[in-house]
């Protein structure tokens, strides 16, 4: 799901730390990164059944393309589809939430994972970000990815607040291959499901550290592990 709106247009990078040539709009960005992920499929899921499929946002949804695997002899026209994609308008994040809960899994044993990239600068539908965490797809894993030094961080940590959701940030091109990589990699090599860790409290005086929440509590919900991903978890004891 890629934000089209208007404001996709700015430019992405720091221009005081780049030469203004290589400046690229958070547009840009966005469509190197879906370009990346397109690559990686046709190449690593070739006997794999990975289907991608994409759709735009601003204050309507309208669809790319259908949700389609990614071959050698696809993969240059639905990569020109997704490049002739032009930002304008507003930005309505309830309609692109909204759709992503619609779509439901291809076949009944398919996982379905969804992939949301905006500035998070919702100015149509609801904008408050509390209430659009209540219309995330809890059936799906979901990535959110803020663009642009300026984007809208209150938006994207609430979102992510939701069970099995992340937040990831580009502000540049060359840091972009780190996002979709890790993205790729936690959807593909998928080790746990719904991973929660409880520690045993006897003494009620020990605690682990809920940093989606900032609480110290008995039980915390990590969600989806892949099986190389490590996790540093804080305890709080008495001792």
């Amino acid at each position: 799901m890629l934000d089209e709106s208007g404001s996709m247009n700015d430019c992405g990078e720091d221009v005081e730390d780049s030469d203004d040539e290589d400046a690229k709009s958070k547009m840009d960005l966005t469509k190197h990164v879906v370009k990346n992920i397109m690559e990686f499929v046709s190449k690593e899921c070739k006997d794999a059944d990975v289907k991608i499929g994409v759709h735009s946002f601003n204050n309507h949804v309208r669809q790319i393309f259908e949700r389609t695997k990614i071959t050698d002899e696809n993969i240059e026209l639905l990569t020109k589809m997704v490049q002739d994609i032009d930002a304008m308008d507003g930005t309505n994040m309830e309609k692109s939430l909204s759709t992503l809960r619609s779509l439901t899994p291809i076949t009944e044993n398919a996982s379905k994972s969804n992939i949301l990239m905006s500035d998070g600068d919702a100015n149509e539908g609801i904008q408050i970000p509390k209430e659009l965490a209540k219309r995330v797809d809890s059936s799906a894993t979901n990535y959110f990815v803020g663009f642009g030094l300026e984007h809208n961080p209150q938006m994207f940590s609430a979102l992510s607040l939701r069970e099995n959701s992340s937040y990831y940030f580009v502000d540049k091109l060359n840091k972009s291959g780190f996002i979709y990589g890790e993205i790729m990699y936690n959807i593909l090599y998928n080790k746990y499901n719904s991973v929660k860790l409880e520690i045993v409290n006897p003494d009620g005086q020990t605690f682990l550290y809920d940093y989606l929440n900032n609480e110290w509590k008995t039980q915390i919900f990590i969600g989806k592990m892949s099986g190389e991903m490590k996790k540093t978890i804080h305890i709080l004891t008495n001792t």
